[in-house]
């Protein structure tokens, strides 16, 4: 993985960056490199968590009067609940509003730059907790333009290969943040196995086709800027699915002239409005020559180039087709997505491994989609020796509920499945953990404005309580690790005494550098309440033409979960790396895999997704009516009894917010709305 940031300044000169000493210089590049750990963390990584994490008067107002707080609060909600509004209610109501204001007082904004005044320098201590193994700069002028490329590395992938990748020779220059399973480099450094296929598509046909079929033929999770100093043209943008995180920043992009700035960043600098979110499905294209920013898409080259990794989101024709057994669908599937986790698993080679502790964590609610790969990667590794992986599980102290961290249903649900999990899998060779990480108010509250910056141009209510749970969950220090210690106890008899039947080590910290996720399951498999609501003004079975229009229903919902697919980069993604990787972390979804996408879309029908029946229900003046009963991820739910986990395939959606209590953390928020603006 890999911290991407680069900035062009035209027609004009750069300073170079003030933290960064001593710099080198060969012809007309500048450089400088760290491979020291401890000096990046130090002059780096702290320096950006000293400036964010910390109260501001407010936040110790909140902490200094909770009781107080809590206490008008559930005044609040006594008066809220009245049947009977009436003038001395809400007078009543306005008032200990007012006191609450009072107590909590102002909420002041910090200026992303108010002690670094140089976006790119601002920029370069937040990208550089990215990657914590290595840190290069490269500067140099091209046509009178100031061109500066920063990247920070995670080496998972081994020989080690530094970036930014300068080829003098070509006139190339590389940045690549993510991981790439084409066949040709499974056992090799992925970023100079894109050099190599530059440098060869470059030499058979001319540069520009040769760098766009380079881009359209890697398969993976992947942001990348290529920079071709001989047309003077930089490149860059994300994979189709868009998995990784590239923002970008063009001064005045109608009127250019001296001194406008292009920035393109894995991260945004705090609150800019001016910076997006580079789509998933395009390829930018600047042209320094006219300064021209052109847009390439994927589809346009695919059919340009014949790229076998077309996705092609058809929604299927034979919707009702069940010529094929379904034994044959659930082999497919569970042989599709099992290749999407072991290659995923398998391309893990750390620059500083800990063979002691686990390498691979999975973040783990406990839920179908998370069990799910948590069984095929134990699968894969059970005759590994000395194989270990961390099931992370994270619970929030809600100040408004008073719920704890240890009360949240997550918690419970992910207890139990790690349980079944160790009693399917675990030998002599293998092991599963699983750490809890409990987060209490204090620690929600000097986070949370680092969350929000790091998650924008994500910014509602529901984006915060979704990334500060992954950011926790990811951060994983000061857990709680549970090792279970006796292989034949039975669930009943734990449930009774749970100490007894655990090794527990507190003050847990997970090394674990790769952490897998079950997002785009519930995209690919109809997992929300929208995609049942598709089914509402279904008529019933008896009545005419009930077989076409649940045909017409079905194309509905396959149109609607391609679309969820399409813009899930919007959604989730880029937040979601943009929280984890700050923690020098990098996250992976067998469930978006491409060849899982295809199989998904194009050969199990839309029925198989989401599977209804029709069931007879007595109402309350004791008569009957026919009512429909969905369920949704059937045949996922399918494959986890096929895998044996039984007890999970019944389990009900339930989106991390609320299992792991992170929603709604603040005091007076009962009637705020997940897609309110923060």
């Amino acid at each position: 993985m890999c911290g991407i940031l680069c900035r062009v300044k035209l027609g004009s000169d750069i300073n170079h960056p003030a933290i960064l000493t001593p710099l080198s210089t060969e012809n007309i590049f500048t450089k400088w490199e760290s491979d020291d750990v401890q000096y990046i963390l130090k002059n780096f990584i702290d320096i950006d968590l000293q400036s964010d994490l910390k109260l501001n008067v407010s936040d110790q107002n909140k902490l200094a009067n909770l009781e107080e707080l809590r206490n008008l609060n559930s005044q609040l909600i006594k008066l809220n609940n009245v049947i009977k509004k009436n003038d001395r209610a809400d007078a009543a109501k306005t008032d200990i509003q007012a006191k609450i204001d009072e107590i909590i007082g102002t909420e002041l904004q910090d200026e992303y730059n108010a002690e670094t005044p140089d976006i790119f320098e601002s920029l370069m201590i937040k990208i550089a907790s990215r990657g914590p193994d290595y840190l290069s700069y490269l500067q140099f002028i091209d046509s009178s333009n100031s061109f500066q490329f920063f990247s920070s590395i995670l080496s998972l992938r081994q020989p080690f290969y530094s970036q930014p990748i300068h080829n003098h020779n070509h006139n190339l220059i590389l940045q690549f943040n993510g991981e790439l399973y084409n066949s040709e480099c499974l056992q090799s450094n992925d970023t100079e196995f894109i050099m190599e296929r530059l440098v060869y598509n470059i030499s058979s046909s001319n540069r520009n086709d040769g760098i766009l079929k380079t881009i359209t033929d890697l398969n993976g999770e992947f942001a990348f800027t290529i920079y071709d100093l001989l047309e003077s043209k930089l490149y860059f943008g994300r994979d189709y699915i868009g998995r990784r995180s590239l923002l970008y920043n063009i001064d005045n992009l109608d009127s250019l002239e001296s001194g406008s700035e292009i920035i393109i960043s894995s991260l945004p600098p705090g609150h800019s409005n001016s910076f997006k979110e580079c789509k998933s499905n395009e390829i930018k294209v600047f042209n320094f020559k006219d300064l021209i920013l052109n847009t390439v898409y994927y589809e346009s080259l695919w059919d340009k180039y014949g790229s076998s990794n077309n996705l092609n989101f058809n929604p299927v024709s034979s919707l009702f087709n069940f010529e094929k057994p379904l034994d044959d669908k659930l082999l497919k599937l569970f042989e599709t997505l099992n290749d999407a986790c072991y290659i995923r698993q398998s391309t893990i080679q750390p620059l500083h491994p800990d063979i002691k502790e686990a390498n691979i964590g999975i973040l783990f609610s406990g839920g179908l989609d998370c069990t799910i790969l948590a069984a095929l990667i134990s699968k894969n590794l059970q005759e590994v020796p000395n194989s270990k992986i961390d099931l992370i599980t994270v619970g929030f102290d809600n100040p408004r509920t008073n719920l704890k961290a240890s009360e949240s249903p997550d918690r419970q649900l992910s207890k139990k499945s790690w349980f079944h999990l160790c009693k399917l899998f675990n030998n002599d060779n293998f092991s599963i953990r699983l750490i809890e990480i409990n987060v209490d108010y204090k620690e929600w509250l000097v986070n949370k404005k680092r969350v929000e910056k790091l998650m924008y141009p994500c910014n509602t209510e529901m984006d915060l309580s979704i990334a500060i749970a992954f950011y926790f969950a990811s951060k994983c220090d000061n857990g709680l690790k549970l090792d279970l210690n006796d292989p034949t106890v039975m669930w009943e008899e734990f449930k009774l005494d749970e100490s007894k039947y655990m090794n527990i080590q507190k003050g847990y910290k997970s090394y674990a550098k790769v952490l897998f996720s079950g997002l785009g399951a519930d995209e690919l498999f109809a997992g929300y309440s929208r995609h049942e609501s598709v089914f509402n003004s279904l008529i019933k079975p008896d009545d005419p033409g009930y077989n076409e229009q649940r045909l017409d229903k079905y194309n509905d919902l396959s149109d609607s979960l391609i679309y969820d697919i399409k813009i899930i980069h919007e959604r989730n993604l880029g937040r979601d790396d943009r929280v984890i990787s700050s923690w020098g972390k990098e996250l992976r979804y067998p469930y978006l895999d491409e060849k899982f996408i295809n199989y998904v879309v194009n050969e199990v029908e839309p029925n198989l997704k989401l599977y209804f029946d029709w069931e007879l229900v007595k109402t309350k003046k004791k008569g009957e009516k026919l009512v429909m009963k969905p369920i949704r991820k059937w045949i996922l739910r399918e494959l986890a009894e096929y895998l044996e986990l039984y007890w999970v395939k019944d389990e009900l959606k339930r989106a991390i917010q609320f299992g792991a209590k992170s929603a709604k953390m603040e005091i007076g928020q009962s009637k705020v709305k997940g897609t309110d603006s923060l």
